[in-house]
């Protein structure tokens, strides 16, 4: 049992290394295209802004063609 948990545990860290990783790639990507030059915090805090900004637009654009559609009916 403790091998199967400790098993999980390495897989739960290499999932978020490499979410890590990830992150870091692309706010490095951001730093280079918008030649900012931010801290590892801010650099973070900008990409789940992104995510989020991109998430919620993507929830509203989703809305309106719904409530578009439901109007066309």
């Amino acid at each position: 049992m403790a091998d199967q948990v400790d098993g999980i545990g390495a897989r739960s860290q290499a999932t978020n290394e490499a979410g890590d990783y990830r992150l870091r790639r692309t706010t490095e990507a951001l730093n280079d295209w918008l030649g900012l030059y931010l801290s590892e915090e801010q650099q973070r805090g900008l990409a789940t802004g992104l995510l989020v900004g991109v998430a919620l637009g993507a929830a509203i654009l989703t809305w309106g063609v719904v409530a578009s559609v439901r109007r066309w009916d």
